[in-house]
């Protein structure tokens, strides 16, 4: 099917959660990892494993995101966190940035200046011929840049169709 086990709606209780997860781990071949340092995010998605974390990255380096941006991270925590909760991109502003924000210990306005600043550096300095693969289709690259959400929501789904490329 869709590699889909199971299913929890939100609002959940924290313990469930908690014993389905171990179960679900519990019941996976050998081959997948299923070892999380609690001291990072989850960067492997159960059952496909993928680097979620790694994945980002690449993808990242490739468009020409300067890693000494402060915006650099923001976008790879809000994709991360978009992949794993696509909800998110329909409150980018009352949600997302907050969140990050939060993490980072700063303003989500920061966030939202950091995020398109690093956008811009790419644009401006960024690789043209991975940004046509990765946005051409969408808009004219010369032209235009994406905003925040556009970014953000086509990055998360380019590694939502590769995480069901490899469960499947």
């Amino acid at each position: 099917m869709l590699g889909v086990d199971y299913f929890i709606l939100k609002p959940f209780d924290l313990d469930i959660l908690n014993k389905r997860i171990r179960s679900l781990m519990q019941d996976m071949p050998s081959s997948v990892p299923t070892q999380f340092s609690s001291a990072s995010p989850i960067v492997t998605t159960v059952g496909s494993g993928l680097n979620l974390f790694g994945e980002v990255t690449t993808m990242m380096h490739q468009i020409g995101i300067p890693a000494h941006v402060k915006g650099y991270q923001y976008i790879r925590d809000a994709i991360l966190m978009v992949v794993e909760d696509v909800s998110l991109l329909g409150a980018v502003t009352k949600e997302l940035y907050p969140d990050i924000a939060k993490k980072h210990d700063t303003a989500p306005s920061r966030v939202e200046r950091g995020i398109r600043h690093a956008i811009e550096l790419a644009w401006s300095r960024g690789h043209t011929d991975t940004l046509k693969q990765i946005f051409g289709y969408s808009m004219n690259i010369e032209r235009q840049r994406p905003t925040n959400s556009e970014f953000i929501a086509l990055l998360a789904d380019k590694l939502r169709v590769r995480i069901m490329s490899k469960v499947s």
